[in-house]
């Protein structure tokens, strides 16, 4: 659809959920509640954006420096929970406390310069840039 919808030129920004066994093993009550449907690798994401006939301009992860937190609290949260109820499902993110927003937003901003120079090899999230091609003739 969205290549249906790009005009010939044009540019599509997919950010998306990585790491596909945190949602296959790791499943949590917060997956559930943003509708995760799932987590793509770098190929499976490829795959797609390409299949649909976008030429992929760059596609990298994000989020690598949290990836490790996450990883640890997920797999925590999955022994003291391991059947998540559906229909009890909420989010796990909740409202901060100042500085420690401050950290994390210096953690995005310094891996956004990251970013800028290379591609991340892991990450929680990936970024795809694509661009629909100029059919001539």
């Amino acid at each position: 659809e969205m290549f249906r919808v790009c005009k010939p030129g044009g540019i599509i920004v997919i950010t998306t959920p990585a790491i596909p066994f945190l949602f296959s093993r790791l499943k949590t009550e917060h997956d559930i509640s943003q509708g995760t449907m799932r987590r793509h690798s770098k190929k499976t994401l490829k795959n797609a954006v390409e299949s649909a006939g976008f030429e992929i301009k760059r596609l990298t992860y994000a989020n690598i420096l949290l990836c490790p937190f996450v990883i640890v609290y997920r797999v925590l949260k999955k022994a003291i929970n391991p059947n998540i109820k559906e229909m009890e499902a909420k989010s796990d993110m909740k409202k901060l406390l100042p500085f420690i927003n401050e950290i994390l937003f210096s953690i995005l901003r310094f891996e956004a310069l990251l970013i800028k120079s290379f591609n991340l090899p892991i990450g929680l999230t990936l970024v795809c840039i694509a661009k629909k091609p100029i059919v001539k003739g």
